[in-house]
């Protein structure tokens, strides 16, 4: 989990969120959530986002290695059981 004490995402934002090319900076590229997103279903996991005081960015990955099981496409995966989650919590200030 990480989190911030700041305004948080303007909630008509929040559905295009971890859309390709978001931004809400200036010089922004729209790329940063969306690779995230990327690499952590590619681990077989999910992230999200809510308000509670500010921002909070939840990152769930499974404990069990996801693998490859024939027939499916590449990028696809699946686990044997149903996978535990750890939650890693960042309170530290963010740099942007």
């Amino acid at each position: 989990m990480v989190r911030d004490n700041g305004p948080g995402v303007v909630a008509d934002k929040v559905p295009i969120l971890f859309k390709r090319r978001f931004t809400t900076k200036r010089h922004g590229h729209g790329i940063g959530l969306i690779t995230c997103r990327r690499i952590v279903e590619n681990h077989g996991g999910e992230i999200d986002y809510r308000f509670d005081g500010g921002a909070v960015f939840t990152v769930m990955l499974p404990l069990e290695q996801p693998h490859h099981e024939s027939g499916q496409a590449a990028g696809e995966h699946t686990t044997q059981a149903q996978p535990e989650s750890v939650a890693v919590e960042s309170c530290g200030p963010c740099e942007s």
